[in-house]
């Protein structure tokens, strides 16, 4: 390094490291920590972490923060922000469980400078830490035991790909007469077809098995030359690639990707089909094919950071990860591979971004009603049946609403269809905003609604210790509509919309997705029967209230 980045040398100086967050876990984050860096503090609160950045003094600032998205309060945007007011240039770590990792991409967007796998790898904690430029980095390895980075995408060849092509490169390069000794000679214009022909002169055969036995000789040169290739030392061996995938036989399933297994393009595709977090996946494969774990993908600078973000990337190789429209991804960071390379994974990694937000966008279309925003019909009956499944392993009980809108068809005629669409919409938000976090709303029919209520603990009524009753949160519901206000519904608009709804219980008023969905559907049928604006509920409603 010619010059030494003044970041770099301050952090050098004050070495200070802060853990955020409780359990067995995070401790021994902290203990492997303290092998790489003199100072590790640790606290269990995000307000407590903002404390102590807050007195942190000139002489020992903290260096980074290492937090667990378990911690009370989390929410990365609000983390980011709060740690940017009191330092903008502090490097914020995400520590996250396998369960968790798809939490990193939301980390990322919002500022976060890399994120951690627990439980933490040494190695990898060490070259985090020295990228950050807070502990020193390990010897380099020696050239002969260092891996060669691929320079070109896609990567090499593996072996049985390399033999094919070897072997039809000699297909191509043999004489097309040394099968044949001597080669058949076509019968002379005017001749008998079976006339016997004259035989070749014999230094034509010569000179053709002088050429026979060159190529062979040649040949087996080659091979031998192959052999040694495909076949090096044990050393070499033991750092031979992953074996390219191979289809499983039919009644197999393919097992599960080890966790120290090295990662390749198969972890991306698991990652997009799953909706997983695909820039932490994309991340461990350009580490491992460029050999170097000092490379980062971090967010574009946020407007008004500038300055800050420019400080703290002096003296890193930066290449933006953008897609054919322009827009960018974020940043490619690194302090060892050069400009060419990291340009080279930046497109990479843009075409792999690209196609996880088509994925995420055809999840979307399949999963939602476009006009509402709930869910649809194909998502309600998926998630219904989940749910019922693992309601009946946990033996706990569920609640499902069935309601349309009372005379809905008056305002499509007396108002028009983007007034019938406007009241679609607003009765959507008003059921988000009356249900639980883990309560789901859906739309299965032109103004037929279903809520699935099946957050076994949710948001507490009023301030009190005792959850909210489905009963109260529909009876909310059912009032919020009534004073629903739609100026495109004139003067008579307050108070004209209502709704008619049923609600059963799971697995009272049926035991399976149809029995329930169906007994839900008849009780708002009475309720219509009864004057509308009603919600009658099922026998097992009571039964599910009076358990304890």
């Amino acid at each position: 390094m010619s010059e030494a980045d003044p970041r770099q040398r301050s952090r050098t100086i004050r070495a200070r490291l802060l853990v955020v967050g409780g359990g067995s876990q995070l401790a021994e984050l902290a203990t492997v920590a303290r092998r790489s860096v003199a100072h590790v503090s640790e606290v269990s609160e995000l307000y407590d972490a903002l404390d102590e950045c807050n007195k942190a003094t000139a002489r020992e600032p903290i260096a980074a923060v290492i937090l667990s998205p378990d911690c009370d309060g989390y929410d990365a945007r609000a983390v980011a922000d709060a740690f940017a007011r009191i330092d903008p240039a502090l490097p914020l770590i995400l520590a996250v469980t396998a369960e968790q990792e798809e939490l990193t991409a939301e980390s990322t967007r919002e500022g976060f400078e890399d994120s951690l796998l627990l439980p933490v790898r040494e190695n990898d904690l060490a070259e985090l830490l020295a990228d950050l430029g807070i502990a020193d980095r390990k010897p380099p390895r020696k050239e002969s035991e260092r891996e060669t980075p691929p320079t070109t995408l896609p990567p090499q060849l593996n072996v049985m790909e390399l033999q094919v092509e070897r072997a039809q490169e000699r297909v191509h390069q043999q004489p097309p007469d040394v099968q044949p000794t001597v080669p058949p000679v076509a019968p002379q214009a005017g001749g008998a077809a079976g006339a016997k022909q004259p035989a070749p002169p014999r230094k034509d055969l010569e000179r053709k098995d002088f050429e026979r036995k060159d190529f062979e000789r040649k040949d087996l040169e080659r091979k031998d030359l192959d052999r040694k290739e495909l076949d090096p030392a044990p050393r070499e061996q033991s750092r031979a690639p992953r074996p390219a995938f191979q289809m499983p036989i039919s009644g197999t399933t393919q097992p599960a990707h080890a966790a120290d297994a090295p990662p390749s393009d198969l972890d991306l595709v698991r990652a997009v089909t799953a909706g997983h977090d695909v820039h932490n996946a994309a991340l461990r494969v350009l580490r491992h094919h460029l050999g170097s774990t000092d490379v980062r993908f971090v967010a574009e600078a946020r407007p008004g950071e500038e300055d800050a973000v420019e400080i703290d990337r002096r003296g890193l190789r930066q290449v933006h990860v953008r897609n054919d429209a322009g827009h960018s991804y974020g940043v490619l960071l690194s302090r060892s591979i050069d400009e060419t390379k990291l340009q080279a994974w930046a497109t990479w990694l843009a075409h792999w971004l690209a196609l996880d937000e088509q994925h995420h966008e055809l999840r979307r279309l399949a999963w939602t009603d476009e006009l509402t925003g709930a869910g649809n019909r194909r998502a309600f009956e998926k998630l219904l049946a989940d749910t019922i499944k693992s309601a009946r392993a946990e033996r706990r009980e569920l609640s499902l609403m069935f309601f349309d809108i009372d005379d809905f068809k008056q305002y499509n005629d007396m108002h028009g269809h983007e007034t019938g669409d406007e009241v679609l919409r607003e009765i959507v938000e008003l059921v988000r905003c009356c249900i639980r976090r883990g309560d789901h709303v859906f739309r299965i029919g032109g103004d037929e609604f279903v809520v699935l209520f099946c957050d076994p603990a949710g948001p507490r009524a009023g301030g009190t210790l005792l959850p909210e009753s489905v009963e109260s949160i529909a009876r909310r519901f059912q009032s919020a509509v009534c004073k629903l206000s739609l100026p495109q519904l004139g003067l008579d608009g307050p108070g004209t919309v209502s709704i008619s709804a049923g609600i059963a219980a799971f697995p009272w008023d049926g035991d399976d997705a149809a029995k329930l969905l169906r007994h839900a559907d008849r009780l708002a049928m009475e309720s219509k029967r009864a004057g509308k604006n009603v919600i009658t509920f099922g026998p097992g409603m009571r039964r599910s209230e009076d358990q304890p």
